[in-house]
């Protein structure tokens, strides 16, 4: 009879500990599930709003748009900055989530989310640099305007490419 009772005190106690398990895991599928979402609201929000006050044209009617709407194109930076560095979080959510399923797979997928943010997180260094080129008119002044041109470019494409690569680094 003892036996019977200290058996049953023991399953009970393991499935306590398998539904809070089961409840943390559950909780961390939430977050992760909230994140994506985040991540690509405040991902397109930024992206779509600095594609729309860049445009195109010259440097010098880009910079004049730039300047005009600095405020809106910083807010914008900002929020893809805290898109790339939200990914910290969904890295360490999914790898909470899928650990019980294998462990090793969701700890290499956390560090392809950490690598992610990180050079998603250079990506926006340099964008902010190139907003500093656009509305520093002592760039353009010392380098003159092709010079700058072609700075201000490169910098968008450094910020474009490590922002892509970082995207892409998520999938192992």
């Amino acid at each position: 009879m003892r036996r019977a009772a200290a058996r049953s005190d023991a399953m009970t106690q393991i499935g306590m500990e398998d539904s809070s398990t089961e409840r943390t895991q559950r909780i961390y599928a939430r977050v992760a599930g909230f994140l994506f979402l985040w991540l690509i609201i405040t991902g397109l929000a930024g992206a779509l709003t600095v594609s729309h006050i860049v445009g195109s044209g010259t440097l010098a009617e880009t910079a004049k748009r730039v300047v005009a709407s600095e405020h809106l194109y910083r807010v914008a930076l900002s929020s893809e900055l805290i898109e790339t560095l939200s990914a910290v979080l969904l890295a360490f959510s999914l790898c909470v989530t899928l650990k019980p399923v294998d462990k090793l797979l969701a700890t290499i997928a956390m560090y392809c989310g950490l690598g992610e943010s990180f050079i998603g997180g250079a990506g926006m260094i340099v964008d902010f640099v190139g907003l500093r080129l656009y509305t520093s008119p002592q760039s353009i002044g010392t380098l003159g305007t092709d010079q700058s041109q072609t700075l201000v470019g490169l910098t968008g494409d450094a910020g474009f490419a490590a922002y892509n690569k970082g995207s892409v680094s998520i999938a192992p």
